[in-house]
């Protein structure tokens, strides 16, 4: 097989700097791997992750003279980013891993897997250097069991993957309307069984969960929706409803003027908060005037007794401004539990004076549409300037639930949708990207795979992937690791799309990709098959039940091709 000198391409998400030269470093049975000053514990699991993704367990001690050495170190001079930026050095016996931190370690480790390929019991990496640090601190993804239960092993999956692709934030949306999936002592009612697709964590499952994830450097963020998405939480405990006469109470939210009901949150909020040992708690907000059924949120508000009386007594002219105090108590309430509070953006009417407090990090998703909430003279701009934090996970750009299209995917970074002036820039922490549930089933099993290190890209280096078909030719190998054979290089090109939409066609005429001719590319479709099917039995790829989707996904285009027609997928 002929090898090729490292691109950057060939790393995901693409490095910093990168050299290479025509040298290779050769491993073997008899390659070890040693560290300085760094934990065992770590290097224990540096050796099994790069041994489960090479085939090769690297004799462990203390120095190596040929094989992996990691190292900490007190500085690397010119990476602006000492707590996760790394360096690489890869010389004909020995491939050094530096980095100020375990962290900035760990993330060295994947780009050396993505580095690192396999001929046959050949394990070869190529010569030279890399210099690398992220562009954003915060680099999320999100996940919703609440509509649709993940299993706790899929979690664990979750978490292997964002840490493969340099992850640190897991936002998990583990309440809404639906079902309520944390377990509770002292309000057990809402951990009664649902009907599938509902389901309830363990507090050993999540005990089990932050540990897997703490080891690989992902930090969980539980989001509890309030005060709307509240429907399951009020029927199961109704004395968290508005109580109004003229019209029937919103069932969507809770009432935010009793006292009884921050009685409630606060015991919530402290269990929740003592099962997750990360800095952050998500309190949902969202969609209080997002459809028009649920339109009587403010209504309720406005009719509720409770919340006349909370007014008045606090002096608050309108309903809105009652919510503004129910985030100043739920900051609090946070506050006094460890936690910084985060909240989707699109209850704030930004564009007016306003009492919610300015360290409440802001998940900025939308500008609501004309009578669905806040609209006129709000941007994500209004909210910087107005002294805020703030995530990007505007929905056109990072919702993976059929929004996101990877021809502005690839130009795409949390600064430039929706465009952040050169003055704020500074306030946004990162991006996100959210895997919505519909409720019914899994959908993510044929896109996450592939958007999920497109879209790290695009959070740890913010400059536009200029070259995609080289990307889309590196990224199976990224989803399957050094073992790839040669061929499934093509199955991105062959698809004709590297994000391939849960709930989208397939890409009959590719939109980003060079396309390949008709024939050409049913013969691909064929020989990937193939290719799949054997590696199948094998079983030594990273990431090998993804296999099966993208077989009948290639089968689905087959047909279309054959038919001149674009079926669904």
């Amino acid at each position: 097989m002929t090898r090729t000198r490292c691109r950057s391409e060939m790393v995901i998400p693409r490095p910093k700097r990168i050299e290479g030269t025509r040298q290779w470093c050769v491993l073997d049975r008899n390659s070890s791997i040693g560290s300085h000053d760094v934990d065992r514990s770590l290097t224990t699991r540096v050796r099994e992750a790069f041994g489960a993704a090479t085939g090769l367990r690297l004799h462990q001690g203390q120095s190596a003279l040929h094989g992996v050495c990691l190292q900490r170190v007190k500085r690397l001079p010119g990476i602006p980013c000492q707590a996760e930026g790394y360096v690489i050095q890869v010389t004909p016996s020995l491939a050094t891993l530096s980095a100020v931190t375990e962290r900035g370690l760990w993330y060295a480790v994947q780009s050396l897997i993505g580095m690192t390929r396999v001929e046959g019991a050949r394990v070869s990496i190529p010569c030279g250097a890399v210099r690398d640090w992220p562009d954003f601190s915060y680099r999320g993804f999100m996940a919703d069991p609440a509509r649709c239960f993940i299993t706790p092993e899929r979690m664990r999956w979750y978490i292997d993957y964002l840490s493969r692709n340099k992850y640190n934030q897991f936002h998990v949306h583990f309440s809404d309307a639906e079902s309520f999936t944390l377990p509770s002592v002292v309000f057990p009612k809402l951990n009664a069984l649902c009907d599938p697709p509902h389901g309830v964590y363990s507090k050993a499952d999540l005990n089990r969960i932050n540990q897997y994830a703490s080891e690989r450097y992902v930090e969980l963020v539980p989001e509890i929706d309030l005060p709307g998405h509240a429907t399951f939480l009020v029927q199961q405990y109704p004395e968290l409803k508005c109580q109004t006469k003229s019209e029937p109470a919103s069932s969507w939210t809770i009432c935010i003027g009793a006292e009884t009901t921050y009685r409630f949150l606060d015991r919530l909020i402290g269990e929740v908060a003592a099962l997750f040992p990360g800095r952050f708690l998500h309190l949902g907000t969202d969609e209080l005037e997002f459809l028009d059924m649920i339109e009587r949120v403010h209504a309720s508000w406005r009719e509720c007794p409770a919340c006349r009386r909370r007014m008045a007594r606090e002096h608050l002219t309108n309903s809105r401004q009652l919510f503004y105090y129910f985030m100043r108590r739920m900051r609090d309430m946070a506050a006094r539990y460890g936690k910084r509070l985060i909240m989707w953006n699109d209850s704030i009417d930004i564009a007016h004076p306003h009492s919610v407090p300015h360290d409440i990090l802001q998940q900025f998703w939308r500008i609501a549409a004309v009578g669905h909430g806040p609209f006129k003279g709000c941007t994500l701009t209004k909210f910087l300037q107005d002294g805020f934090q703030a995530i990007n996970s505007y929905y056109p750009e990072t919702y993976l639930d059929g929004y996101i299209e990877e021809q502005r995917l690839v130009k795409w970074n949390p600064l430039s949708s929706p465009a952040v002036p050169a003055r704020y820039q500074a306030r946004i922490l990162g991006g996100e990207c959210c895997a919505w549930s519909d409720g019914a089933k899994d959908n993510y099993l044929r896109s996450l795979p592939s958007a999920l290190p497109m879209f790290a890209d695009r959070v740890w280096n913010q400059a536009p992937i200029d070259d995609p078909d080289a990307f889309a030719e590196g990224l199976a190998r990224h989803i399957f690791g050094p073992r790839t054979p040669a061929g499934l290089n093509r199955l991105f090109p062959t698809l004709g799309m590297m994000a391939l939409y849960s709930n989208k066609q397939v890409a009959y005429k590719p939109v980003l990709l060079k396309a390949i001719p008709r024939d050409r590319r049913l013969a691909l479709c064929a020989q990937l098959r193939r290719l799949i099917r054997r590696e199948q039995t094998k079983n030594h790829l990273m990431n090998t039940f993804v296999l099966a989707e993208y077989d009948r996904f290639l089968m689905l285009l087959q047909r279309a091709l054959k038919s001149d027609l674009c079926p669904m997928g």
